[in-house]
């Protein structure tokens, strides 16, 4: 079952990497790309629709649909018509809602046929491991820009996605992988140095610091404390480039923070700007702008998919790793939304959605046959 998993991966980013290596992409925000031909966007749609179905194969309804679930995608589907968008990305923001909606309500009806194992999750590390080097190596041999990227000013990667911002909400997800298997060290190491190299002060805050207490949560204690005087004599050698990186993005910095620091009513010369005349980086801003109730229900359709991943469970099992790579991988997603437009955000809230579901939906199934088995020993 787990095959599924991986060829559902490797078809899901597969445009996004053919789409990096061509550098197709937004001509305004990347140096020396160009718009995709028409063609590309719709093979990208079918290819990953098909490898969403191919994790439902044979199609099945679940025994128990949530209703609640299906109440909270339908109303958010709704909720995006009475909005009040003026800006192109105020309309995108809300067409990735109604995707996201459309999505739930699939994946709150459909029964999986496969599921999320470590092997799909090293898969993910390798693929992503990959395309930074490449990237790198294009950069720094041929001198091929990746996406996002001014010349001569600021260098982003971003592995797979084809985004860095997109790249620096799902590495997080690799975290608990990388802590509790084999050489978790140098995994750990490679996730927080891929997550400074997309650019983004998200990624590169919130990668170490969720390793850090994901270790400490796990009692590894060794294993944080190195963690720590690593970044500690990183810091150290890397000064300068902190500083020049914390200088180049500052004004970035505030625009994404403004919704929180007008919020606390700090004063650091954010921009003053209405969300009708530039868009808010924040959802959480531009969602309020657009419809209280729409930004409200992104947050309720979420919270349906994490809550049940909340449940206790038992840390050494292998099944606690998987839920705790969707926990840290959802917590990344509400963070994140407090300062990036995460629903516009390529994969960042579908992946979630859909492993989770895999997730959920088996263990569900796991409920149901350990109970047909009790019924069974029962009347023997």
């Amino acid at each position: 079952m787990s095959s599924k998993t991986k060829l559902f991966i490797v078809g899901y980013f597969m445009p996004s990497w053919v789409a990096s290596l061509l550098m197709w992409g937004d001509d305004r925000t990347s140096s020396g790309f160009e718009i995709a031909p028409p063609w590309f966007y719709y093979a990208k749609f079918v290819l990953q629709v098909l490898a969403i179905l191919l994790l439902f194969t044979p199609l099945k309804l679940r025994s128990r649909p949530s209703l609640i679930g299906l109440a909270m995608a339908g109303a958010l589907i709704l909720s995006t018509f009475f909005a009040t968008p003026m800006l192109e990305a105020e309309f995108i923001l809300l067409n990735s809602s109604v995707q996201m909606g459309l999505l739930a309500v699939f994946l709150i009806f459909a029964q999986p046929s496969a599921t999320l194992e470590r092997s799909d999750l090293r898969l993910l590390f390798v693929l992503f491991s990959s395309g930074f080097l490449l990237q790198i190596i294009l950069f720094v041999w041929f001198g091929r820009m990746p996406s996002h990227s001014i010349s001569d000013v600021f260098i982003r990667f971003n592995g797979i996605t084809n985004d860095s911002l997109s790249a620096s909400l799902l590495l997080p997800l690799l975290v608990p992988w990388a802590v509790r298997t084999s050489y978790g060290l140098i995994k750990a190491g490679t996730l927080i140095s891929v997550s400074i190299l997309t650019g983004s002060l998200f990624g590169a805050i919130f990668v170490p610091m969720i390793t850090l207490v994901y270790a400490i949560y796990c009692r590894l204690y060794r294993f944080a404390a190195t963690l720590i005087v690593g970044m500690i004599v990183a810091a150290s050698y890397l000064y300068n480039v902190f500083a020049a990186f914390i200088e180049l993005k500052f004004l970035s910095i505030l625009t994404h923070l403004r919704f929180i620091l007008n919020l606390i009513g700090a004063e650091y010369q954010q921009p003053s700007t209405s969300c009708s005349e530039e868009f808010c980086e924040s959802f959480l801003e531009a969602g309020f702008y657009l419809s209280p109730i729409y930004m409200m229900l992104v947050y309720a359709v979420l919270l349906r998919f994490i809550v049940p991943l909340m449940r206790s469970n038992q840390p050494e099992s292998a099944d606690s790793l998987i839920r705790d790579t969707l926990r840290v991988f959802g917590i990344s997603l509400i963070v994140a939304s407090f300062v990036h437009p995460v629903p516009l955000i390529p994969f960042a809230i579908p992946l979630f959605l859909i492993l989770t579901s895999l997730n959920l939906g088996t263990q569900g199934l796991k409920r149901a046959t350990a109970a047909c088995g009790r019924r069974t020993r029962a009347y023997s």
